[in-house]
């Protein structure tokens, strides 16, 4: 399994990597996958990436981030080789049983709005307790944001920038937080987690809690769970 962060519709970067890089792998991609409100460009564009993930036997599985258009996750856009994972959908990838949660909130969200760029207000994370509680055999979790205790722990810097215009902002940037940490404990009490990814905050960190390596990628980045020597050519 490849893990890909946030592209922010460079889909280039996709196949560069199945041109250059890997064959016969899976991707995962970690949400702000880049989809837009132009259904029939977006739909164009996987069409060609589609095709040339099926050329080199790549799969590619694709979770909602905040910046992008939840219409594409709702099971009726179809391809080969992509898969639009729905918000608490599972699948078996190399002997391994992922979860998907895809959703966030979007720091600049006041700031979209006002200047007439894309944003969607059901762009957040949704936390599905009842769901949660039914699930065995997780080995890994695929979401955007991520629990309090994975990295940052604080929340600060660059949304200090939004909050003058965005009064409630770090309230709910902090429940977002505290409901992935919910979604963590009721996970671990039926589930052998081994591994955590996820997007959202642009950078590459581990941090490892209760014997979980929880790891945010980083942007245009990937981190590989097996070694290039293992990677078709």
């Amino acid at each position: 399994m490849i893990f890909l962060g946030d592209i922010h519709g460079h889909f280039d970067i996709i196949k560069w990597l199945i041109k250059t890089k890997i064959s016969d792998s899976n991707i995962i991609q970690v949400g702000d996958f880049g989809m837009t409100n132009n259904i029939a460009l977006m739909n164009k564009t996987l069409i060609e990436l589609d095709k040339a993930l099926g050329l080199t036997g790549n799969k590619l599985y694709v979770i909602r981030g905040n910046h992008d258009n939840p219409v594409f996750w709702n099971g009726t856009h179809l391809y080969d080789n992509i898969e639009l994972v729905p918000d608490y959908d599972t699948r078996v990838i190399e002997d391994k049983t992922v979860l998907f949660v895809g959703g966030a909130l979007s720091i600049d969200r006041v700031e979209r709005l006002k200047m007439g760029y894309p944003y969607w207000v059901d762009e957040k994370f949704v936390l599905n307790e009842a769901k949660l509680k039914l699930y065995r055999g997780i080995d890994i979790v695929v979401t955007h944001s991520a629990p309090r205790f994975a990295y940052p722990q604080t929340i600060g810097g660059v949304v200090n920038d939004y909050t003058a215009n965005d009064p409630t902002l770090i309230q709910e940037l902090g429940l977002e937080r505290f409901e992935h940490t919910q979604m963590y404990d009721i996970l671990k009490e039926n589930n052998n987690i081994t591994d955590w990814y996820y997007g959202h905050f642009h950078t590459n960190k581990l941090t490892l809690h209760e014997g979980v390596s929880f790891r945010v990628v980083g942007v245009n980045d990937t981190h590989h769970l097996r070694t290039e020597a293992e990677y078709g050519n």
